[in-house]
């Protein structure tokens, strides 16, 4: 589905950005009710939020995460809502007033022309899939296809399958999967991995609708397996909201496969050995010289570095690890997520860090948005990762810019993205429902080129699967 904001001019979206007010709900709490009028439209920037047609207690229909627009459908038609919206956990959202709104509109044809036409477009293509669907249903039968690719991969999908029930019946008859057996799956799930990537990724050879039905296909077969596991049935489920919550990298930090039955823990270890994964694991120890780095830099002074939305924070625990006078670091560890702080403070107060370690609780959002402050001394280091891939152009820029006021002069900023060549990517959109936005080295100049840095990235690195590359600028002494 195309998000709405991804339609918009930069000159629209920049102001229902400076028009909205922040809203926070918690669990349970019902922000829009069935049957009735509202006055706002919504953008949720944290948590998630469940449609509800009917009584409550029912299971949601559908979910709708960060970067969601609801409550533009109304404002077109002035009609009572359709459905129910409550919150799954506690959810932060923009709120931009339906009046405000008319107003705009009213007053400025440019505006109103380009809003009414990124809700038409949205709006046609909810109607073409719904009709679509409704198609399918109708003639209850699966549409033919004859290309030899498509054909490939159905076969692939069985294959692994077969394997898979095979290695279930090895474990019934001997107590385990066989390392022989283990290597045999992981080849046929690397294949798999990699024909996916050919075929549902950029410059595939497949058709728009033949890729969407492979994708959707290849969810079907392999879903249930993924189901057993636990640490990638989380990337599914997405209990936190999004696939890469703090638990979820702190168990792929881990890497101890588990799951349910007898071979739930063979594919959790099948897809902990995947490029993605083992990317995820590489950039703790790069981000760990980095910040070592940043200590020998400092020639005997203290170095300050504050990670962004810092999840587990264990590349901070390495370093402190390491370094023999622990007063010449001080780390800040910004999050949203509670939970996430309160993990780091176990490890952090277990560790006798706590006068090295400060946690601040802080919307990224509101500070890149200059909503909120930030009170901090300049920063040596400033980093990020796994958050910028979540994020369109626009916000990454409004977030640079924002670092580039906290950064001392001369001081640094890198952020991590994944890379175009990740060939997992496949299997975490179509599989795994986690999708995120890849950007290559051109595109991380682009974003450094039009923030207040003003200049392309001065270094980029790679973690040795080269999935994740880590794009570095540095503030200009003089300034």
């Amino acid at each position: 589905m195309i998000s709405l904001f991804h339609i918009l001019s930069d000159a629209t979206v920049d102001w229902i950005i400076q028009n909205t007010t922040e809203l926070r709900i918690d669990a349970g709490e019902v922000l829009v009710r069935e049957g009735t009028h509202i006055a706002s439209m919504y953008i949720v920037t944290e948590g998630l939020l469940g449609v509800h047609v009917g009584p409550l207690g029912r299971k949601p229909i559908s979910l709708c995460g960060p970067g969601a627009v609801v409550g533009e459908q109304s404002f077109i038609e002035n009609q009572t809502t359709s459905a129910s919206l409550v919150a799954q956990e506690q959810t932060h959202l923009l709120e931009l007033p339906r009046q405000r709104l008319m107003e705009k509109t009213a007053s400025d044809s440019v505006f109103a022309a380009d809003f009414y036409r990124a809700i038409a477009m949205t709006l046609s293509q909810r109607l073409r899939a719904i009709s679509q669907a409704q198609r399918d249903t109708r003639s209850g039968q699966k549409p033919t296809f004859d290309d030899v690719n498509f054909q490939s991969a159905w076969l692939l999908m069985s294959e692994f399958k077969r394997m898979l029930v095979a290695a279930d019946h090895e474990s019934i008859k001997t107590d385990g999967v066989s390392e022989a057996t283990y290597q045999s799956l992981w080849a046929k799930c690397d294949e798999l991995q990699k024909l996916s990537h050919k075929l549902l990724g950029d410059g595939s050879p497949l058709s728009d609708y033949l890729r969407e039905q492979l994708g959707a296909q290849l969810q079907t077969e392999i879903l249930p397996y993924v189901l057993l596991t636990s640490t990638i049935e989380r990337c599914y489920s997405k209990p936190r909201g999004y696939a890469g919550d703090y638990y979820t990298i702190e168990r792929i930090y881990n890497n101890k496969p588990e799951g349910a039955g007898r071979i739930g823990a063979v594919v959790d270890r099948l897809f902990l050995e995947l490029p993605a994964a083992i990317a995820v694991r590489n950039r703790r120890a790069l981000l760990a010289e980095e910040i070592f780095a940043t200590v020998d830099s400092k020639g005997g002074q203290m170095a300050r570095v504050l990670s962004l939305a810092c999840g587990p924070a264990r590349e901070i625990a390495d370093v402190f690890a390491k370094i023999p006078d622990k007063t010449k670091l001080l780390a800040t560890c910004l999050d949203i997520d509670l939970q996430a702080l309160a993990f780091v403070s176990d490890w952090r107060d277990k560790s006798g860090l706590k006068s090295r370690i400060q946690l601040l609780n802080q919307n990224l959002i509101s500070l890149a948005l200059g909503r909120a402050k930030l009170d901090l001394p300049p920063q040596d280091l400033v980093y990020s990762i796994g958050l910028i891939d979540y994020f369109d152009d626009r916000l990454v820029v409004k977030m640079l810019d924002f670092i580039y006021q906290v950064l001392a002069p001369g001081g640094r900023v890198i952020l991590g993205n994944f890379h175009p060549r990740n060939q997992t990517k496949a299997l975490m959109d179509y599989l795994l429902e986690w999708r995120l936005i890849h950007r290559s080295e051109q595109d991380m100049d682009r974003l450094f080129q039009s923030s207040k840095f003003a200049r392309g990235t001065t270094k980029i690195r790679f973690e040795e699967q080269g999935v994740n590359l880590f794009a570095e600028c540095i503030k200009d002494a003089a300034q």
